[in-house]
């Protein structure tokens, strides 16, 4: 089993930075395959929606509205590597929403 925790450049970084995430991203996948189930978890600071992923050949759990220029290089590398996408959502306490 193989559990990698990432976070991604946010939205506004340079396109090289966002390449050489999922670059890296890439290879530790390459490195870990083989090892049994596979679960990358962490914020991938961009959304895909369903069309988007039916394009790409990616499953996706729910339909997000909201896209960004990051979500083609997730769908790449969920691609690649025949994994799924997912998204988690709490309900938070009205008085933990103030910061």
């Amino acid at each position: 089993m193989a559990i990698l925790s990432v976070y991604a450049p946010i939205r506004d970084s340079p396109d090289d930075a966002k390449d050489a995430f999922y670059f890296e991203l890439q290879r530790i996948l390459d490195s870990v395959q083989g090892h049994g189930i596979m679960s990358v978890a962490g914020d991938s600071n961009t959304t895909a929606s369903k069309p988007d992923a039916n394009a790409h050949g990616v499953t996706i759990r729910r339909t997000i509205k909201d896209r960004c220029s990051n979500n083609k290089r997730l769908l790449q590398v969920a691609k690649y590597n025949n994994l799924c996408l997912v998204d988690t959502q709490f309900e938070h306490k009205k008085h933990h929403l103030v910061t």
